[in-house]
């Protein structure tokens, strides 16, 4: 049995900087979609990877890949969106057990109008102080992360 790999100094400090970051952006790009639509980043995730899907649909349990949430959070989350008019509920056309949720045009116009914000909060927060060498060297080291797990990939 081999002993821990500690983090070195400059590992640790690389990782609390990712980390810290993260949370970062996410509240200062969710906070102005959030106060403006209602729909929090897990929402937005679920409405993204909707509006990209051919027939603007998608499994229950893509979802939950796209959004990171388990799968009884975005059966919530589906549901409350169903109830805003945004989403529908339909059996999957290639598994009768499974269900799939689709992107209404009432949940169209409501993605639309919070993607401008969330672009713009986008920029704000990060692309504006970034150069496109570091943006270009991040995006390539996160696609090798997003690469091993099994989360949503477009």
């Amino acid at each position: 049995m081999t002993g821990t790999r500690w983090l070195d100094d400059d590992e640790q400090a690389a990782w609390r900087a990712i980390v810290d970051g993260f949370w970062h952006l996410l509240r200062e790009v969710e906070r102005p979609v959030l106060e403006a639509t209602g729909l929090n980043s897990a929402d937005y995730a679920m409405l993204v990877h909707l509006s990209e899907s051919p027939q603007r649909s998608a499994r229950m349990s893509d979802l939950a890949g796209c959004s990171g949430l388990p799968s009884g959070q975005v059966t919530y989350r589906v549901d409350r969106l169903v109830k805003l008019g945004f989403l529908e509920r339909r059996a999957s056309e290639t598994d009768r057990r499974g269900s799939e949720a689709v992107l209404t045009d009432d949940g169209l116009d409501a993605f639309t109008a919070a993607a401008a914000i969330h672009v713009e909060a986008v920029r704000g927060a990060f692309l504006d102080h970034v150069t496109r060498d570091e943006l270009r060297l991040l995006g390539t080291v996160m696609k090798k992360v997003v690469e091993r797990g099994n989360g949503c990939q477009n």
